[in-house]
């Protein structure tokens, strides 16, 4: 009986921490997607994103012009863009700002407030790993939108 009580005890402290380090790779993963793009390394994408991602958004050159049709971007297309993309932003750009809504046993959501906009992703726990699967973004609002 005391060794039954023991285990419950040491379970009890350890859900906690084992919560938080999947919260932790989450993040790192979500960061490794949005730092692609802004640091022009695509590597980070190979370790972070599903080969199969499925990403649409919503653009506008300005927020005074109209809104595209849904866009949608593969993997490779992803890759080619971090390629380039950090070429157009500012020396001084701020760093993106992650959200993590909730990490379960298998999928995990969260949000990136980027240069460009806002990404909501979704995860899945694929052989131990974290991988963005589903992207949905859009580019920044028009001030009071």
């Amino acid at each position: 009986m005391k060794h039954i009580l023991v285990m419950i005890v040491a379970l009890a402290f350890s859900a906690p921490v084992l919560a938080h380090d999947e919260e932790a790779a989450v993040k790192a993963a979500v960061m490794d997607y949005a730092l692609a793009f802004y640091k022009g390394e695509p590597e980070r994408l190979e370790r972070s994103v599903w080969k199969n991602l499925s990403k649409r958004g919503f653009w506008r050159n300005n927020p005074e012009a109209k809104w595209t049709d849904v866009l949608t971007m593969s993997f490779d297309q992803a890759t080619a863009l971090s390629k380039t993309y950090y070429k157009s932003l500012p020396a001084d750009i701020a760093d993106p700002v992650i959200r993590i809504f909730e990490v379960s046993e298998k999928i995990a959501t969260a949000r990136v407030d980027a240069q460009w906009g806002f990404d909501y992703v979704q995860l899945a726990k694929m052989d131990g790993k974290w991988m963005i699967i589903n992207v949905l973004w859009q580019a920044k609002e028009a001030e009071g939108e």
